[in-house]
């Protein structure tokens, strides 16, 4: 009795982080669309430079790559805690805690890569953005080095 009920708990548990994080998923996704249909208006009726675009389109890119991170960690969860959910790509199906940080690593790196382009392209020629870069830089090769050591221990 013990521990089915600490195997409730857990779920439960689980559960209430993996509804939190697709409603999170599904209000960023919102949010990006909303901001698409905005831009899609704008950039329609001539309002915006080319800069400007390329600076809209990055942070659209951006948000939508947020929801979808935050929808796999979800369906992460959910395999993990509940069960496999049949008809996903491979490389959604996530048995164990170390895929899902792999595939938050890389989707991560994506995103900070996005990022920074997006600040390149609206740089002032004033901030230090080469104190960014290399700081991004040195975090994405911190992780890029995480996934390589997590690949060979499975190789």
């Amino acid at each position: 009795m013990g521990n089915r009920f600490l195997i409730y708990c857990i779920k439960g548990l689980a559960a209430i982080g993996l509804l939190g994080i697709f409603a999170l998923s599904v209000a960023v996704m919102l949010y990006g669309m909303v901001e698409t249909v905005h831009a899609a208006g704008g950039i329609l009726q001539n309002q915006h430079s080319e800069k400007d675009i390329i600076v809209i389109v990055v942070g659209i890119v951006d948000f939508f790559l947020l929801g979808i991170t935050a929808l796999l960690v979800a369906v992460g969860l959910y395999e993990l805690f509940f069960k496999p959910i049949a008809g996903l790509p491979d490389w959604i199906n996530i048995k164990n805690m170390d895929q899902l940080k792999v595939m938050l690593i890389t989707v991560a790196i994506l995103v900070m890569s996005i990022s920074f382009m997006g600040k390149v392209v609206t740089w002032n020629g004033e901030d230090d953005i080469m104190g960014y870069g290399i700081a991004l830089g040195l975090v994405i090769i911190g992780l890029s080095y995480f996934l390589s050591i997590k690949q060979q221990k499975e190789s």
